[in-house]
């Protein structure tokens, strides 16, 4: 991923290239052609050609990993999803809400796995539509199932959790 500083580094490592050979006193100039000869043009560094390039590179590639980087102001995801990519995450969330309230822990486990490995499964499909959308609910999935994980289950902050899910796929479903 490129960032701030990965971006910095490239332009300061290609910039002594650049101004290596320019703007020193000892700067080369060719010799007057002689009489009857046909004068050369003088030779450009492929260091400039390569500082313009890296330079347009590392400006197109900053772009999208700024604009992935923000976020709403106030956690909300945006309204990107269809309701066809969301119920079935609905559907897993409230059974294993279900399955908590009464005190069944071996069908809160499994409701708890398939939802967590149907939400991996369609990783690929939702991030890309909408990065901060899709990393506000990751989060709020990853707190509920931690809560819900291990020898140590805090059931009252796994459900929590996964109504705060359940909220914020509501938030990110289009209408």
């Amino acid at each position: 991923m490129l960032n701030e500083s990965s971006s910095a580094a490239a332009v300061l490592v290609i910039m002594p290239c650049y101004f290596s050979n320019r703007h020193t006193p000892n700067h080369y100039s060719p010799p007057p052609p002689k009489k009857n000869q046909i004068p050369m043009k003088p030779k450009t560094s492929s260091c400039s050609l390569l500082f313009v390039l890296a330079f347009f590179a590392v400006c197109c590639l900053a772009s999208p990993c700024l604009a992935a980087s923000h976020k709403p102001a106030n956690g909300t995801p945006a309204r990107v999803y269809s309701t066809r990519e969301t119920s079935g995450f609905e559907t897993l969330a409230k059974e294993t809400i279900a399955a908590l309230d009464g005190g069944k822990r071996t069908e809160m486990v499994a409701k708890r796995t398939d939802l967590e490995t149907a939400w991996d499964a369609k990783e690929n499909v939702l991030k890309p539509k909408d990065v901060s959308s899709w990393t506000l609910l990751d989060k709020s999935l990853d707190r509920a199932i931690s809560a819900l994980r291990g020898s140590n289950v805090k059931l009252p902050a796994g459900k929590a959790a996964l109504e705060d899910f359940l909220q914020k796929l509501a938030s990110s479903t289009k209408q």
